[in-house]
């Protein structure tokens, strides 16, 4: 709602507590909403957009385009001016300057509106959601979209990292997303490079606090989610191989070799080759004294996990 964002559960009128603050996914919940064919439409008025038109095989097709922010969004418009498709771009840690697209097909009239029955998004290319819609209402009445008080004072956390020491020479680096940090006797091993550049250039910043004249030599990645993946970029760039399952190894390749010129990261200003090391069933880090045993996680249907 406006500059605010939250999560609640599906009860239109949750008890407070119930309710978080969401106030880091303001911006991307406000793309979603002008990746809607309604809030394309405001958007375009409300930010000049150009149009364009041609015809094909008859008929006429309209092109709208305008700046949103960083992103150039572009809408295409039927002979009956209905959206068929939104496009874009946004800058995402992993994946660098990824496309968003959203279809829209089947067009039918809901009361006094009309409305595609069938929605497709896809992120980079690959499908992430898919709507067939068999009913709408304009204007629900119980459709409470009053911001909580809560949300209304809730500001983003800082970035920082509080460490807990385990054992001798292992700390859990908690902050949002956690990693775990491993000292052996000439270097160290970080499990975990979540979040993105910040959250990265913060835990560098931490380990060299805590464990001072020791290299970062390995981080191992558990699984390709960006939520777990988003920072490994930047631990290349400061020199660490990647240590994660064999299947990540080519997706990472092709994603890293994307553009980013939304928002350029240390390693497309400094570019250098990804040392990856992968397993198969097991991977093993040890300096005779301290060791980390990593094995693959058969068949969980969260992703290959280690």
């Amino acid at each position: 709602s406006g500059k605010y964002a939250w999560n609640q559960p599906s009860d239109s009128n949750p008890p407070s507590d119930k309710v978080s603050p969401a106030p880091d996914n303001v911006e991307i919940r406000q793309l979603q909403i002008v990746l809607t064919p309604q809030g394309f439409l405001n958007a375009a008025a409300a930010n000049g957009a150009a149009a364009q038109e041609d015809v094909k095989d008859g008929q006429k097709r309209t092109t709208l385009t305008f700046m949103w922010g960083k992103c150039k969004i572009k809408g295409a418009l039927d002979s009956r001016n209905l959206i068929t498709k939104i496009e874009t771009k946004v800058a995402e840690p992993v994946m660098g300057d990824m496309p968003l697209q959203v279809f829209f097909t089947d067009y039918k009239r809901y009361g006094a509106v009309m409305l595609p029955s069938h929605i497709l998004h896809t992120q980079g290319g690959k499908r992430t959601f898919e709507l067939n819609v068999s009913k709408a209402e304009a204007n629900v009445s119980d459709a409470d979209l009053t911001v909580p008080p809560q949300v209304l004072t809730a500001k983003a956390r800082p970035d920082e990292v509080t460490p807990l020491k385990m054992a001798d020479g292992v700390w859990i680096l908690y902050g949002g997303h956690n990693s775990v940090l491993v000292e052996f006797k000439d270097y160290l091993a970080l499990i975990e490079a979540p979040g993105d550049e910040e959250r990265s250039h913060t835990l560098l910043a931490a380990i060299k606090k805590l464990v001072p004249g020791k290299p970062l030599k390995y981080v191992i990645n558990t699984h390709h989610h960006s939520d777990h993946s988003g920072g490994l970029r930047t631990f290349v760039a400061a020199g660490a191989s990647i240590v994660t399952h064999e299947t990540n190894k080519a997706y990472y390749e092709w994603a890293w070799s994307q553009p980013r010129t939304l928002e350029p990261d240390d390693l497309s200003k400094h570019p250098r080759a990804a040392d990856i090391f992968t397993l198969n069933k097991r991977y093993v880090l040890t300096d005779g004294d301290q060791t980390i045993d990593l094995h693959w996680n058969f068949g969980d249907m969260h992703d290959q996990y280690v």
